[in-house]
């Protein structure tokens, strides 16, 4: 367990790193991001599609599900948009006996994201400023 110095130190290190990268974020040219255009550009809404077409084959032993998690924004980006500090949706397939069964995509119920969906924020605790592209759990 960090003694109070350390934390307090480390909160302060976190703030000023927070702090310059967000000041090198506002210099970036005023273009779209990189990471919203294109192939990167944001799901806008939630899906559950099943049986999905499938081109070439799926090896008949490769059964499971792929999660994967990611930045997501569901409002509109800003100038200097952290890809990882954003909005973030789950996605994951579902395959079973060389098909794709079903695709599923949810929004990660942080406070930011939820008021832009116009939801109640998922419950539990938070730490710092509600970043939630970060990791999947099954319970």
């Amino acid at each position: 367990m960090p003694n109070p110095f350390e934390s307090s130190l480390r909160f302060a290190a976190e703030g000023l790193v927070a702090l310059v990268a967000a000041c090198n974020r506002l210099r970036l040219p005023r273009t779209p991001h990189p990471f919203v255009v294109g192939v990167h550009a944001p799901m806008r809404e939630e899906l559950t599609l099943w049986d999905l077409p499938v081109t070439g084959t799926i090896p008949a032993g490769l059964d499971g599900r792929y999660l994967k998690m990611g930045a997501n924004p569901a409002s509109r980006t800003r100038r200097g948009h952290d890809w990882f500090l954003g909005d973030g949706m789950v996605h994951g397939l579902c395959i079973k006996g060389g098909r794709a069964l079903w695709y599923r995509n949810r929004w990660i119920g942080s406070r930011a994201a939820s008021a832009a969906l116009g939801r109640p924020a998922a419950p539990g605790p938070r730490r710092g400023d509600d970043t939630v592209n970060t990791n999947v759990v099954e319970i």
